[in-house]
């Protein structure tokens, strides 16, 4: 179920997740570990705008505005796009998956 019924929603929704830290992989720079990790594992399909291609970036002050800028959010679409179907870490997740509950489903 989509998170966000509206751009600024979905916006919303990832600055309050705001991670704390950003992961660099394969010459790219992606605001969240969440969506680096679920690519990764061939979860889920990123798009264009999910990261910044670092190879298609030049030496310079304007590069390095644009990749600061991007991780203090200011991203293409509003917001990346796992975040309308990610329930993230911020203070608007409600869906709290109590302690080991989790592992008990799978093991059923």
């Amino acid at each position: 179920e989509p998170i966000g019924e509206t751009k600024e929603a979905e916006k919303k929704h990832m600055l309050l997740c705001s991670p704390g830290c950003h992961i660099m992989s394969d010459k790219k720079v992606f605001y969240c570990g969440l969506i680096f990790s679920a690519e990764k594992c061939g979860l889920y399909h990123l798009q264009q705008e999910d990261y910044v291609d670092l190879e298609k970036k030049k030496d310079g002050l304007e590069a390095k505005e644009e990749i600061l800028r991007y991780c203090l959010g200011d991203v293409k679409n509003e917001a990346i796009s796992i975040c309308n179907v990610c329930r993230g870490s911020g203070s608007d997740n409600r869906h709290i998956v109590g302690v080991a509950e989790q592992c008990r489903k799978r093991q059923n």
